[in-house]
C-alpha cells in the first residue's frame, strides 16, 4: 500500500498498538481508532492497509471495521455501526 504522510501516521499508530499487545496482551487497553475526513482523503486506503496487516499477522478476527452507511461499508468490507452494536431501527 502506498500511503501519504498523514495516512502513514495513522497506520503506524495502529502498528504500535499491535506491538504493545504482542508484548503484553493483558495489560494493553483496546484501541478504538476513528478515521474521518472528506471524501477522497484516503480513509478506505488506510483501512485496507490495516485489514491487510491484521490478515498477514493471522488475526483478522481481532479487527472490527465499521461505517455509518451501507455504501461506506461496501467500500471497506465492514459492517454498519448499528449492526455491530446490535441496534435496531426502533
Amino acid at each position: 500500500f502506498t500511503l501519504n504522510r498523514k495516512q502513514s501516521i495513522v497506520f503506524r499508530l495502529i502498528c504500535r498498538q499491535l506491538d504493545r499487545v504482542h508484548r503484553d496482551e493483558s495489560g494493553v487497553p483496546q484501541l478504538c481508532q476513528f478515521i474521518g475526513g472528506e471524501g477522497g482523503t484516503g480513509k478506505s486506503r488506510i483501512i485496507g492497509a490495516v485489514a491487510a496487516l491484521f490478515a498477514r499477522k493471522g488475526i483478522p478476527h481481532r479487527l472490527l471495521v465499521t461505517a455509518t452507511s451501507g455504501t461506506a461499508v461496501a467500500n471497506i468490507d465492514g459492517v454498519t455501526i448499528h449492526s455491530a452494536c446490535g441496534f435496531s431501527k426502533d
